[in-house]
């Protein structure tokens, strides 16, 4: 096979380390997490909800966090400040006692410390971590903050704030696009009582998750209680299943990748020897026309280039076939070097094929010639 051929596949096998040169590898994700300006009032108990199925469909997470609010003293006027992350947050929905509050963009303000998102979430399998949202980590520089006034009464009362929230994705996670999300907490140690926590986290159905502090699943649903602040921050990694035959078919894909490169030199070996030996009959017959050995080897030759580019393909996209639409992991130019790899292969592979078959089959002529030629 020719160096030009070599320097192809040299070209392919080392497609995968550019990924690392093109672009940010995790994109995406904004503050969130619990406000701050909570003065004088107990939280007797908060239910936080974060749905986060419309991430597979690229929409923006829906966060719903409900206070139990007590204030055992006189009427208090409280000016809450929620982070609003790295994008706008939309849909903001305030409810006290279950009448709406108007909320308002806040400029200005002081950003508590307290806001600052983790720099890690959770990865599968081998404990390593995942670097959350590095557009983050000037986190004060690129928070907007949503404001809103109370007047709560003395005795028990209910908060419930609602509004949707950008996940992050990490690119190099593979095979699936890996998706980030953080709830930070830390505010809540600032506030005067708290009596306790109660997440339940939503999954798109299917989807495998890790979330730090540890949740119990039920279906598509992570639900944990705890009577204290459990971490400063809830992180959560999860993406869409690889599906039972990716795996497999990576394999399949390059064994026939393989099969086909290794069949080709038989082929066209096995093929020249007979269209040898049927040309040689032909003279030795005299036969007027006499089958020519060149246009069998050029077949040969194209069939075996069609095969390889085929298969080649096939070895480099096949197995995404099998994953959720839109959670390939598109990121840097490796598959499309691999591809290049392979479409510079093939007609040097034709070439290879056509000398193959033609020159075994001139050898093969001579050797069976009876008659002068």
């Amino acid at each position: 096979m020719s160096r030009f051929a070599l320097s192809a596949l040299n070209l392919a096998l080392l497609a995968a380390p550019v990924a690392a040169n093109v672009g940010p590898p995790a994109t995406g994700g904004q503050v969130t997490g619990e406000p701050v300006g909570i003065r004088h009032i107990q939280i007797v108990r908060e239910k936080l909800v974060i749905d986060l199925r419309p991430v597979a469909r690229d929409q923006k997470a829906m966060v719903e966090a409900t206070y139990q609010l007590q204030n055992n003293g006189a009427e208090q006027s409280l000016d809450l400040l929620f982070a609003g992350g790295s994008y706008e947050v939309v849909e903001f929905e305030v409810l006290f006692d279950g009448k709406p509050i108007a909320t308002k963009p806040i400029s200005g303000a002081t950003i508590p410390d307290s806001w600052k998102p983790p720099k890690e979430t959770p990865n599968f399998g081998d404990g390593q971590k995942l670097d959350y949202a590095p557009g983050l980590r000037d986190f004060k520089y690129s928070v907007k903050l949503v404001g809103f006034s109370l007047t709560v009464p003395t005795g028990p009362h209910t908060l419930m704030v609602r509004y949707s929230a950008a996940a992050a994705t990490n690119w190099l996670g593979q095979p699936t696009r890996h998706h980030q999300f953080a709830y930070v907490l830390a505010p809540a140690r600032s506030w005067d009582g708290f009596g306790g926590l109660d997440v339940t986290l939503h999954l798109p159905e299917g989807w495998i998750a890790v979330v730090t502090p540890q949740l119990e699943r039920e279906g598509d649903t992570l639900r944990g209680s705890f009577e204290h602040l459990p971490a400063d921050s809830i992180a959560i990694t999860f993406r869409a299943p690889e599906g039972r035959w990716y795996r497999p078919l990576i394999g399949i894909s390059q064994s026939v990748f393989a099969a086909v490169g290794i069949a080709g030199l038989i082929v066209s070996w096995v093929m020249g020897r007979w269209r040898g030996r049927r040309t040689a009959q032909a003279v030795n017959a005299g036969q007027t026309r006499i089958p020519r050995i060149w246009p069998w080897a050029l077949a040969i030759g194209m069939l075996w280039s069609v095969g390889v580019f085929a298969s080649g393909l096939f070895a480099v996209y096949g197995a995404e076939l099998t994953l959720p639409e839109g959670q390939v992991v598109k990121y840097g130019y490796g598959q499309l070097i691999e591809a290049l790899g392979v479409g510079l292969l093939a007609p040097h592979v034709a070439v290879v094929g056509f000398l193959i078959a033609y020159v075994t089959g001139i050898i093969v002529q001579r050797k069976n010639l009876t008659v002068p030629s």
